[in-house]
């Protein structure tokens, strides 16, 4: 395996200065002497210009983390038994797309909301060593609008759909569309680590450009932007000489970035991968 250093890594993906040579000054000073006729030799000295950005650079292609940013969410105990709940339609359906209305109850708690974001509740998310779940993964089904706030059940209208809306799918409310980030890849400050626990395309091996689940989250240090280490464990092996098994080091297989961090959670993006990365395998920050 090719030997990936750290340091050039965080380089190639941080460049935010551009190298200038002033040639074309230099070019028109000398035209400009030639057409007023006076015959002037013209010293070109480049030098190396840096131009501070005022932003980071935005590494990566945006329509690849849009929808996890905005329509992907994991939810904790707490945030599941607060947000509101699809009753059914007000025709009885039980399955409902675009422009239909539905009730809905557990409401109060969000007064003076207008726009929901509607979840199916997902997957629970464990620890893989110690079995916690660490939070329930929310599956984005549509949109919708307050139409009437009702003290035990509301009226509401969907505006947007990208499958059925049924009873029991969860109601919390829109947060506001904010621009899209620019991320300032670089290690996390600590030692951490951590492992790969689920793809939300539902898919047991990832590469490039894909986005993953991870252990670990703000209360563990990790922030949005944090470059991390993928390894693949090879296992044990028998000693030729003593005939007793020996565990192999884990060997890098990639590189992710954190895109959205939950409290114990995080969503991370691959951003290198030097072999499969599969569900199950660890990271490090280091």
């Amino acid at each position: 395996m090719k030997n990936h250093n750290t340091k050039n890594f965080y380089r190639l993906i941080l460049i935010s200065f551009c190298l200038l040579l002033p040639m074309k000054a230099a070019h028109a000073q000398a035209v400009g002497t030639q057409n007023s006729g006076i015959k002037k030799t013209v010293r070109l000295k480049p030098k190396i210009h840096f131009e501070i950005l005022e932003q980071a650079v935005k590494t990566i292609p945006p329509h690849v983390i849009e929808p996890f940013l905005t329509a992907s969410l994991i939810l904790d105990a707490e945030g599941l038994r607060t947000a509101g709940y699809v009753l059914g339609g007000v025709d009885d359906e039980l399955a409902m797309g675009k422009y239909s209305d539905f009730y809905a109850r557990g409401m109060q708690s969000q007064t003076g909301v207008q726009k929901y974001s509607i979840f199916r509740v997902g997957r629970r998310l464990a620890h893989p060593k110690s079995g916690q779940i660490l939070g329930i993964e929310g599956i984005h089904v549509g949109q919708a609008e307050m139409v009437r706030v009702g003290k035990d059940i509301s009226r509401l209208h969907i505006t947007n759909s990208n499958q059925e809306v049924v009873p029991g799918d969860r109601l919390v409310a829109q947060t506001s569309v904010a621009p899209l980030p620019y991320y300032e890849p670089r290690p996390p400050s600590a030692d951490l680590n951590g492992w790969i626990i689920h793809s939300p395309n539902g898919v047991k091996e990832v590469g490039k450009f894909q986005v993953l689940i991870i252990t670990g989250g703000t209360e563990d240090g990790l922030a949005d932007g944090h470059v991390l280490k993928t390894e693949y464990q090879r296992g044990s092996r028998v000693d030729p000489v003593t005939g007793e098994q020996y565990v192999v080091p884990n060997e890098e297989s990639g590189r992710l970035m954190v895109i959205k961090a939950y409290g114990k959670l995080s969503y991370a993006l691959v951003l290198e991968s030097y072999r499969q990365i599969v569900i199950g395998d660890p990271w490090v920050s280091s």
